[in-house]
């Protein structure tokens, strides 16, 4: 698909809020017939602009109430592997490369401080290529994707 029009971008929109929104319901909102609905929404999938269909879950709500997010130093060479460990980590939610001081940004939950203590001295340092580690606790998401 090489350019995307403003229906494309509607329909888009509209899918981002609520992947689950019946084709009717789009067209009729959009001013079109849920056919042309469902022909654009195909072509956006088979050219890659939308690239699946997901759920957002709270994190707080399976991993526990407690959250943070924690900065990893790495030594070098140790980016990839270090990375992929991090994301094998059950209470970790998301692993994210960062350029800085620190190399590698993780968002993590705990039942409670200890837990979290626990994950931060046990798990998460005493992995290979970890040079250091920043904790901030997070008192209120006012947003989440």
């Amino acid at each position: 698909m090489s350019e995307l029009d403003k229906l494309d971008l509607a329909i888009i929109a509209i899918l981002q809020k609520d992947s689950r929104k019946p084709f009717t319901e789009i067209g009729r909102e959009l001013g079109v017939s849920d056919a042309t609905i469902h022909i654009r929404t195909k072509k956006l999938e088979n050219s890659g602009v939308i690239r699946g269909y997901t759920i957002h879950v709270a994190p707080s709500k399976i991993s526990g109430p407690v959250g943070a997010v924690v900065l990893v130093g790495v030594a070098p060479g140790h980016l990839q592997d270090l990375a992929k460990q991090l994301a094998e980590i059950e209470q970790v939610g998301e692993v994210l490369e960062i350029h800085g001081e620190y190399e590698i940004m993780l968002r993590v939950y705990s039942d409670n401080l200890e837990t979290l203590r626990n994950l931060v001295t046990e798990k998460i340092r005493t992995l290979p290529g970890v040079k250091a580690t920043t904790v901030f606790y997070i008192f209120k998401s006012w947003k989440e994707t």
